[in-house]
């Protein structure tokens, strides 16, 4: 076995953020932990916690740099680990058998890595599920005025590093309709301040927000993507239309006022925003309905909303904005409508109900959902409601999430191993469950989970300190990374069965074939402190690697 040690001084004197925003901060910076250049500019936060973030700022910041193996049997390995690692890449020859572990500090050789007994993960090349479609984050109101607050070279960081050749190469963007919660005020795209109605829409128009955050960032990120032959998928979701539609006569719950004139204005609303941004060379490759309509039913739901029960929804969609679409240009064909759009719990309220009708399957080719749950429902209801439904949808889709802290918990938690590990272990699910994707939430928040309107602060892979023009990479966003760099559109998730383990649940794995290319591609999550040896078979051919305890890893083999 090769062994490599990173020492990475984790002695650093620790030292709190002088202007109080974070919950901790090193202003001495350790250098790149990988071997190459390019690797993380690692900040210690928390040496016992193991709490570490990578540094981006004008002049620096990592970046993803490695080949997909071309030959026969060789192979590439890559491990984010809670000690430290980021994305460390190494090369598989056909004669390796074993891959370093490495560690960040020495003492974490005897707390977090033991190696074990085999474990055997069998890939079934020719069991096929789902497609994949890609993996992405939404354009906030709040995304943008963070990512728009920095210096323009620093902004340009943050975006290659999401959308970039040698970043997370981001497919998926999710865009708000109007404002939501992760604005600074509570708006849609036809206010009536005076408290009258507009149901021909005659004052429509997009907001300062649409022109100065969202259409400027997703117009590089478009860009940034077109440079490697890759492409953006763009779909749109609406917290609550105008007040003046409303039952509530408030952009906070009710629902749709129960006339054909509200539907139908509600219906062109939305049509009218794909329109609008389509104006400025930006299309969409689909929508959802409308975001979190049974989940905004709570009295605790106290932002942007609209409730909107599966009755009318069949409605909604069957006969008014199906129709618009399509009268626009928009069919089933080239604008993927997505029903549901809410948590988990919601699918097997609504979705089957929804689907029954035909018209409404005339224009929806997708059922999307959040993850937000608390543990209360168990994964398998994804499975339970694809089984109903599989025949009459293209597809499922995990539309967003994000960390929400506990009441004792803070919103940003700079370098949690544990949240990034959330994560992991919710695509891994997803994806073992039919989903043909993950989108996450906020591109980027402050370092206080920041803006919200109603003070809803939560967590983001990237959090942005304008204050020292910098930015920081959280173990969410390599999590995420493992996934959106390797499982790429069009790759098929095949079946991977594991023994060999004493305790299921401290081991995960995921795997797809990249068929255009011929790739096999292995994701585990080890969420044992332990070190794994693991034993990798495929076609006949065994792979052996050691992933490190607490850790993320991908295992690319060319077959």
């Amino acid at each position: 076995m090769k062994s490599i040690v990173i020492v990475l001084s984790f002695f650093l004197v620790l030292v709190q953020d002088s202007l109080g925003l974070a919950d901790q901060q090193v202003d001495e910076q350790v250098s790149p932990a990988h071997s190459k250049s390019h690797g993380c500019a690692l900040r210690v936060l928390d040496a016992k916690k193991y709490k570490s973030v990578c540094v981006c700022n004008s002049t620096y910041c990592d970046e993803f740099d490695f080949k997909w193996p071309t030959k026969r049997g060789e192979g590439l390995f890559v491990q984010t680990t809670k000690t430290g690692l980021r994305f460390y890449g190494h090369n598989l020859s056909k004669n390796d058998q074993e891959v370093a572990v490495a560690s960040i500090s020495p003492e974490s050789s005897s707390s977090i890595d033991h190696a074990s007994d085999v474990i055997e993960l069998t890939v079934n090349i020719t069991s096929e599920r789902q497609s994949i479609l890609g993996f992405g984050g939404a354009f906030t109101d709040a995304a943008g005025i963070n990512i728009q607050g920095l210096p323009k070279r620093l902004r340009r960081r943050l975006m290659e590093s999401y959308f970039g050749k040698h970043g997370s190469q981001y497919t998926f963007g999710r865009v708000v309709i109007g404002g939501a919660d992760f604005s600074t005020r509570a708006y849609s795209l036809d206010d009536r301040p005076d408290g009258s109605s507009d149901f021909n829409l005659t004052h429509w128009s997009l907001a300062p927000e649409d022109h100065k955050y969202k259409i400027p960032l997703i117009k590089e990120a478009k860009k940034l993507v077109k440079s490697y032959k890759s492409s953006l998928s763009l779909f749109g979701s609406s917290w609550s239309p105008p007040a003046f539609m409303k039952t509530s006569h408030s952009l906070v719950r009710g629902h749709l006022i129960e006339t054909d004139q509200v539907y139908r204005s509600n219906a062109q609303y939305l049509v009218k925003f794909y329109e609008a941004y389509k104006s400025e060379g930006i299309d969409f490759w689909g929508g959802t309905v409308q975001n979190e309509p049974v989940a905004s039913d709570s009295r605790f739901y106290n932002f942007n909303s609209l409730e909107m029960s599966p009755e009318e929804a069949i409605k909604f969609v069957g006969k008014y904005l199906g129709p618009a679409l399509a009268a626009s240009g928009y069919t089933r064909d080239n604008f993927k409508l997505m029903v549901n759009d809410d948590n988990i719990d919601a699918l097997l309220k609504q979705v089957p109900t929804i689907l029954a009708d035909a018209d409404v399957r005339k224009y929806v080719a997708g059922v999307a959902f959040h993850w937000y749950n608390d543990g209360r429902v168990p994964y398998n209801v994804l499975s339970e409601c694809y089984d109903k439904v599989k025949d009459k949808v293209e597809f499922f889709l995990m539309t967003e999430a994000c960390i929400i802290p506990g009441i004792l918990d803070k919103a940003v938690d700079l370098g949690s191993w544990e949240r990034g590990e959330r994560y992991a272990n919710d695509i891994i699910e997803d994806l073992r469950r039919h989903s043909a994707g993950w989108v996450d939430w906020n591109l980027a928040l402050d370092q206080k989970g920041r803006p919200n309107w109603v003070h809803g602060f939560v967590d983001s892979p990237v959090i942005v300190n304008r204050n020292r023009a910098e930015f920081y990479k959280q173990p969410m966003y390599y999590v995420l990374a493992h996934f959106s760099r390797f499982f790429r559109p069009g790759s098929v998730v095949i079946d991977v069965s594991v023994s060999g383990l004493s305790d299921d649940n401290q081991l995960m794995a995921v795997a797809a074939h990249k068929k255009d290319s011929g790739h096999l591609i292995v994701n585990v999550l080890n969420k044992s402190k332990d070190s794994k040896n693991l034993r990798i078979r495929v076609l006949g051919v065994s792979r052996d690697v050691i992933v490190h305890g607490m850790s993320m890893n991908t295992v690319v083999v060319k077959l």
